[in-house]
């Protein structure tokens, strides 16, 4: 059974009733959501208040879930969590201030990941990262923060598969410029 397949079954149990479906839900998408709001809102208290509200979201709108419409379930669900994010911020008035430093996948133990994460390198390209625009940070987000297809991700932001390539393309091509320069290897 795939993962959509699995998905719908268990929003079909919730909506007859079962509780207990909800919360297989939830544990599935627990650590893949709670990493993508965290990549927002770079701020542990926040996202936990975000993924709360996220969840109440899906809670109250479950049933207007379509998979014709809608797609994968995972899909719905990370656009609720973008959406959420982003309000959250515009509210804030923290969209153009944010820096994506010290962005780790939740549960990751890998050492060598650890060693990266606090390089000077990385911690520069997080911040580049996070003074892109914001519909080429969405997508570079999605795709390699998230390991998104660019599909899947063509459905999240509503935009066209070529759009979406065209985006992560021109923001490889912006972040290898801006590395550059700040490694004063300037071509």
């Amino acid at each position: 059974m795939n993962n959509q397949n699995s998905d719908l079954i268990l929003i079909k149990e919730y909506l007859n009733g079962n509780k207990k479906a909800l919360e297989k839900i939830y544990l599935k998408y627990k650590k893949p959501l709670f990493n993508l709001i965290w990549c927002y809102v770079n701020n542990i208290e926040d996202t936990e208040d975000l993924f709360q509200t996220v969840f109440e979201k899906l809670i109250k709108n479950i049933h207007k879930y379509k998979p014709q419409k809608n797609s994968q379930f995972k899909t719905y669900l990370f656009k609720i969590a973008i959406n959420s994010a982003k309000d959250f911020l515009r509210k804030k008035k923290l969209l153009k201030f944010i820096k994506l430093e010290n962005v780790k996948k939740i549960g990751e133990e890998d050492k060598n990941m650890e060693i990266i994460e606090n390089s000077d390198i990385m911690q520069f390209l997080k911040n580049e990262i996070m003074k892109l625009p914001a519909k080429y940070r969405d997508v570079i987000i999605l795709i390699y923060q998230q390991n998104l297809k660019y599909s899947e991700v063509s459905k999240i932001l509503g935009k066209p598969i070529g759009t979406i390539k065209f985006r992560v393309n021109y923001a490889i091509s912006l972040l290898k410029k801006r590395l550059n320069k700040g490694l004063n290897y300037e071509k």
